[in-house]
């Protein structure tokens, strides 16, 4: 967009607690994407995965997410006025020093450390034994 005149941002926020991503909100959803899938993946993946998946969720979005949405307001507000908007607004802790920093790793250090962050599918706990 460079030749036309135009500036394009990239704004990256993390976690925010805004009505969209409340857990509330989300849970119902999940269980029914969960009973959806017909039982052999169900199996596969095993209902106590299901469950620590929701509850690290669901941490995730009570105790990891900022209510500061300003941030992520503040960042629309200069990238749609300022005279020289940045080309990229990374906003919250999490997306600056965890996001943002896994997307530059290689995918199978990236994969390594959600490996060590998420609940195993009871099939990959198999596979180990």
């Amino acid at each position: 967009m460079y030749p036309f005149n135009v500036n394009v941002s990239i704004i990256e926020p993390g976690m925010f607690k805004t009505n969209i991503a409340q857990w509330s909100d989300l849970e119902p959803q999940i269980n029914a994407t969960w009973q959806r899938q017909n039982a052999e993946i169900r199996e596969q993946y095993g209902e106590e995965w299901f469950q620590k998946l929701k509850s690290v969720t669901a941490d995730s979005l009570d105790t990891k997410s900022s209510s500061n949405i300003r941030w992520v307001t503040g960042a629309m507000e200069h990238a749609l006025t300022s005279i020289k908007p940045r080309i990229r607004y990374v906003i919250g802790w999490d997306a600056k020093l965890f996001w943002v920093p896994m997307s530059l790793l290689p995918a199978e250090i990236a994969d390594y450390i959600m490996l060590k962050l998420l609940p195993l599918p009871k099939c990959a706990k198999d596979q180990e034994n």
